[in-house]
């Protein structure tokens, strides 16, 4: 029906905004925790390199695994690794006493990449404007995840409920649309099983629905001009083969070609036709003189036809 449409476009429309948005809003909102943990995982960095200085001068590694040790404080970072001055490893924490694979670490600058749901950090000791040695951090994105989750979850749920919301207005608002124009279908229902061409269509409103009705009203209009124009022509018709039949008077109709195509009563009385029709191939010639025929072939007909 045209409700079930309009709602459906409604919520089509409606779904689509939804879902565009909600996709946008997650990718800056994906952007924008990566963000914060690779500024958070940068500070502690820096905080630990700063305090290591002293163990790499002075070689200290146990001195410098207790500062490592710290780390465990900050639950996300997973392993943190400390190196020297040639990137040899001087000392290690290691949250869940597992083995890594030795990272790839830059000496210039501080840099860092995702890989494998975790975030790696990598970051200069200087002191100085002296390369002291490198810290590196392998921190979990496991939290950055479970915020995504929770964050499409509460998503879905706030678009389901701005779904409902937009149903019920649409199924609400709709009618604005559709009332008039059921209006309108029930108004032809009711012509059509009626015949009744002269029904009254009162329009609300000045839009383009109002510009359909204004329509339909001209064309109902028209087909009651046009009725009452035909009715006008059947009375005269029958009005006419009333005096003809009941005139006493010969009166014919002939085609173009002069072929006699009706003829009343009076005159076939007249003519000896008793039978009730017109015999075969029957002329005007055959029914006046001569000069008479010549007079209505060149000047009657023609006149007739014009």
């Amino acid at each position: 029906s045209l409700r079930s449409k309009l709602i459906l476009v409604i919520m089509v429309v409606t779904g689509f905004t939804i879902l565009v948005g909600f996709g946008v809003n997650e990718a800056i909102e994906q952007n924008r925790l990566k963000q914060n943990l690779v500024i958070q995982s940068m500070m502690h960095a820096r905080l630990v390199s700063e305090y290591c200085v002293t163990p790499l001068d002075f070689g200290y590694r146990e001195e410098a695994a207790i500062i490592l040790s710290k780390l465990a404080s900050v639950p996300d970072i997973q392993n943190g690794i400390l190196f020297d001055q040639q990137h040899n490893i001087f000392a290690t924490f290691d949250r869940e006493k597992k083995a890594i694979e030795r990272p790839l670490i830059a000496s210039d600058s501080a840099t860092y990449y995702y890989q494998d749901q975790h975030l790696h950090i990598s970051r200069p000791i200087i002191f100085n404007d002296e390369l002291k040695g490198t810290i590196y951090l392998r921190v979990s994105t496991s939290r950055l995840s479970e915020q995504n989750i929770s964050r499409i979850i509460s998503s879905l749920i706030l678009g389901l409920a701005m779904l409902i919301v937009s149903y019920l207005l649409g199924n609400r608002f709709q009618r604005i649309i559709s009332q008039p124009i059921l209006t309108l279908a029930n108004i032809i229902h009711r012509i059509t099983d009626s015949g009744d061409y002269t029904v009254k269509i009162e329009k609300t409103g000045n839009d383009e629905i109002s510009t359909l009705y204004d329509g339909f009203a001209g064309l109902l209009e028209q087909i009651h001009l046009r009725e009452g124009e035909r009715d006008i022509a059947e009375e005269d018709k029958t009005r006419l083969n009333t005096i003809l039949e009941n005139t006493s008077d010969l009166a014919s109709m002939s085609s173009p070609t002069g072929e006699i195509i009706y003829m009343n009563p009076a005159g076939r009385k007249m003519l000896g036709w008793h039978s009730g029709s017109i015999p075969e191939n029957s002329v005007i010639a055959d029914l006046h003189p001569t000069w008479a025929s010549k007079i209505i072939s060149a000047e009657g007909i023609p006149r007739a036809i014009k």
